[in-house]
């Protein structure tokens, strides 16, 4: 039987669905700072790269960069012992294509970007026909007797994705091109790539894949000097669009979700449902919920002596706590990395997601460890099961539940006629998170029931 770990799926749902909410609250002063980007505040959301701080919607990214990585193990352990190394480095080459594929086809067909030419019910038609595209594209279809059923559906779905974004038109009156793409599936296909292959090339030497942190940190710190190898080394890449030196920064938050990857691989059977001592695990779930709040809400208000010395108090709380605790070493490396991250706070001006520091990879690190432990106990109470095996289901196919705002919801909404009751509600705070909290409440749906149909998208 192929072992998930739903405490890791819920995670990733979370991170998910956080990103999903973030991007359909409403934008200007309805809501309060912390309902945004740090560096993108209220009113105008002008981003303001020396702003320091994080808020929950500057989790939600690093969660599922955390996601990925701890999937690594779990995933490319299983192929280890039924393919070669050749099938194997062209699985993680073409799961690199695919999602970078991704990332350029889902920008050129988003109905903002689409040309004035295009009627409003041209615009939604083409959005629930790249869903169908996508779907084409990333749904595996499984068939024993019929193995080349996939790879001929998928290869057409490719050629039409092809066609249909060189027929588009744009306001911006350009044609296709590669600087028109989704930043943040780009990441995670490059993450997909150099995460692979590290966790291979290092999977029985966890310390020398921890070792590589510091070289990549020593490039980054020396690059910034000019005619040096570090900076020719930097600026190394075939193509801008596709790769950029830049974006191994969150190998900072991949390499730590190995390690924790690397535990639920090992403890699979024992851990598989929740920690034995209810109890301890209430009190540890308590504390680290406290150490998120206090992060987010002292980090933003810049009240750093409190701030530290709350997680410190707390983090040695933790860790005295958590003795002969099933997930002990998890929370251990959450408490390190949280302290790590707020050792270096006061670097480059203060935590930021973006630019992002050092602080922000070790802190958000740190959180994800707790809070896979805070789901690790959800899923094991009665009360709250239900509710994490529901984000574990969303967490199972986070590319339909990326895309399902934009090519399903929206377009829906706007052929019902709902759209400008919609967007009507940005008007006041209670309406404008309201109609963030349905807008994802859909989205989760519509991926929770693709998962109860196995209809799972897949790289």
């Amino acid at each position: 039987m192929t072992y998930r770990n739903l405490s890791l799926d819920a995670l990733r749902g979370i991170a998910i669905l956080g990103m999903v909410l973030s991007g359909s609250i409403a934008y200007g002063p309805a809501l309060p700072a912390w309902m945004f980007h740090a560096q993108v505040p209220p009113p105008n959301h002008v981003f303001i790269p020396s702003l320091p701080g994080i808020t929950w919607v500057d989790l939600v990214f690093p969660f599922f960069l955390f996601s990925m990585g701890a999937a690594l193990p779990l995933s490319l352990s299983k192929k280890l012992g039924v393919v070669s190394t050749v099938p194997l480095v062209i699985s993680i080459v073409k799961r690199f294509l695919l999602l970078s594929w991704f990332a350029f086809y889902f920008e050129h067909v988003q109905i903002h970007l689409l040309s004035h030419q295009y009627a409003l019910w041209q615009k939604w038609a083409n959005a629930l026909f790249s869903f169908l595209v996508l779907w084409g594209i990333f749904n595996a279809i499984a068939h024993k007797k019929r193995p080349w059923l996939g790879q001929a559906v998928q290869y057409a779905a490719l050629a039409i994705s092809v066609v249909q974004v060189s027929l588009l038109s744009f306001q911006d009156g350009k044609a296709f091109n590669l600087a028109r793409v989704d930043i943040i599936i780009l990441v995670l296909a490059n993450m997909a790539l150099f995460g692979s292959f590290i966790w291979w090339a290092t999977r029985r030497q966890p310390w020398l894949r921890l070792g590589l942190l510091p070289m990549v940190m020593a490039i980054f710190l020396s690059a910034k000097q000019p005619d040096s190898w570090q900076s020719w080394l930097f600026t190394l890449t075939p193509s801008n669009q596709v790769y950029q030196f830049y974006f191994l920064k969150y190998l900072f938050i991949i390499v730590p979700g190995t390690i924790a990857g690397e535990w639920l691989l090992a403890n699979a059977k024992p851990h598989a449902n929740a920690a034995p001592k209810p109890m301890i695990g209430l009190q540890v779930s308590a504390i680290a919920l406290l150490l998120t709040v206090s992060n987010l809400v002292f980090l933003l208000n810049r009240s750093l002596t409190l701030n530290a010395m709350v997680s410190l108090l707390a983090g040695i709380a933790l860790l005295w706590r958590c003795k002969h605790y099933a997930y002990q070493q998890l929370v251990q490396w959450g408490v390190y990395l949280l302290w790590l991250g707020l050792a270096f706070e006061a670097y480059e001006g203060g935590i930021k997601k973006d630019f992002s520091t050092y602080s922000y990879y070790f802190v958000c690190s740190g959180l994800a460890f707790l809070w896979l432990v805070v789901l690790s106990e959800l899923q094991g109470w009665k009360k709250t099961a239900p509710g994490a095996r529901f984000l574990a289901g969303v967490g199972q196919n986070p590319l339909v539940a990326y895309v399902a705002g934009g090519l399903v919801v929206t377009p829906l909404l706007g052929f019902v006629g709902l759209l400008p009751y919609w967007q009507a509600m940005n008007g006041n705070a209670l309406a404008g998170f309201l109609k963030g909290f349905l807008f994802t409440g859909a989205v989760a749906l519509l991926t929770a029931w693709f998962t109860h149909k196995k209809w799972f998208w897949k790289s």
